[in-house]
């Protein structure tokens, strides 16, 4: 008798041992998964947060000021920020085309056309060097690069015309002098009408002169609306640009 109550306790024993085995087992497993799920929600709490930190500037249109503002505010090699001065004709549409190889090998020269804040030259982050560099009325298509975690390596601000979004928009008299300027060496072709003062004169960058670029300016009154209008070819392409003034 003693014998088979031993042989039952060792049943249970064993029973016992081999359900705390599973049990310790599954205990592991959830364990674990509540961690990888914890890590996943650290991971995507990051994230978000690094895109808050950086979603103005995803494939958005800055001015000036965003773009020394972003400079100031970051200076460290990660993420780094490149900003390229000259004119995109086709900026608004065109993508962002340094690929890391070019980035790495390039001449980072502030006197070329596109320039890297990485962080290592303390002098290019003085308000002198960096209003040099980047024009009050400019503006800015701006865009994030990320690794292949999603971690932001590079912010770009390329420069676009004033006029890439004009897309049918009321714009002031002061604005309208800003676009020519800005735009008499890009070859695209400008109309302005006047219906008030009975001026209309279309041109391009060959046939504004310094003398017709100054009659321009002294028709356009500041403080005056203008509506700006892109027309188009059948492919997409600007034809023209339309500056017609809507109050009397």
């Amino acid at each position: 008798m003693t014998e088979w109550k031993e042989g039952i306790w060792l049943g249970i024993s064993a029973l016992l041992t081999a359900m705390l085995i599973t049990f310790a087992v599954v205990l592991g497993g959830v364990v674990k998964e509540v961690s990888h799920m914890r890590q996943n929600e650290l991971n995507t709490t990051a994230q978000m947060k690094e895109y808050r930190k950086w979603a103005l500037v995803d494939n958005t249109i800055v001015n000036s000021a965003d773009v020394i503002s972003c400079i100031l505010a970051n200076k460290s090699s990660i993420p780094s920020i490149i900003v390229k001065k000259d004119l995109s004709v086709g900026a608004s549409t065109d993508n962002f085309n340094f690929d890391v190889n070019t980035i790495k090998n390039y001449t980072w020269d502030i006197n070329n056309s596109a320039y890297l804040w990485d962080g290592t030259k303390k002098d290019d982050y003085t308000f002198d060097r960096l209003n040099a560099y980047i024009p009050p009325q400019a503006t800015y298509k701006a865009h994030i690069e990320k690794d292949l975690n999603g971690v932001v390596i590079y912010i770009w601000f390329k420069r676009i015309p004033m006029w890439s979004n004009y897309e049918n928009v009321i714009i002031s008299g002061d604005d309208l002098i800003a676009c020519i300027n800005e735009s008499r060496y890009i070859y695209v072709e400008f109309e302005f009408i006047d219906n008030a003062i009975n001026y209309q004169w279309r041109w391009n960058e060959y046939s504004l002169s310094t003398d017709k670029l100054n009659e321009l300016k002294s028709k356009i009154a500041s403080e005056r609306s203008y509506r700006a209008i892109i027309n188009r070819n059948s492919d997409g392409t600007i034809n023209h640009i339309e500056f017609s003034r809507t109050d009397g």
